[in-house]
Order: C-alpha cells, then sequence, then structure tokens
C-alpha cells in the first residue's frame, strides 16, 4: 500500500472548511440549524475517519512502519492546523 493521499486531502479540506464556516457562522450569528446542517452534517459525512484508521491499520500492517506513524500523527495535527488556517480565512470576511 502506498500513501493514501486521498483520504488525506479529503479529511484536511474538510478540516479547512470546518474552521471556515464554523467561525463564520458564528460571526454572522447564523441560525444554530444552519450552522449544525453544515459543519456536523454536510462536513461531518465529507470527512472520512474510518477509512484514516483503516488506512493506518493498512499501512502498519504492510510493512510501512514510517508512513503509518507519519500519517498517523501527522493527520490529526496537519488537521489542527487547516481547522486554525480555515478559521483565520473567516475572519477576512
Amino acid at each position: 500500500m502506498t500513501f493514501p493521499y486521498g483520504t488525506c486531502i479529503v479529511n484536511l479540506s474538510g478540516a479547512l472548511l470546518m474552521g471556515f464556516f464554523a467561525t463564520l457562522f458564528q460571526a454572522k450569528f447564523a441560525p444554530p440549524s444552519l450552522s449544525l446542517l453544515i459543519t456536523v452534517g454536510f462536513l461531518g459525512a465529507y470527512t472520512t475517519f474510518s477509512t484514516y484508521a483503516l488506512d493506518t491499520s493498512y499501512l502498519f500492517k504492510t510493512a510501512h512502519p514510517y508512513l503509518a506513524w507519519c500519517y498517523w500523527l501527522g493527520s490529526p495535527l496537519a488537521g489542527l492546523l487547516c481547522l486554525s488556517l480555515g478559521s483565520f480565512l473567516a475572519t477576512l470576511f
């Protein structure tokens, strides 16, 4: 198995969008139902935590421990950075 670029890109872009919309909705006083629909509903379905877990497991099982550790630890850290970047971008609007 090679590095799961697709899952990584989807999860990081979802984190960026989550930060953006959560911050934007909070600043614009959007109805809570709209905020939950977009952030938890749409973006929660868009991101793929279970696939991230499965891909990490496959990397460990297929003798790619370095890639597995990088993906396992790097995805949440990069996700927090993307969430923060999205939040920052929303403050520019």
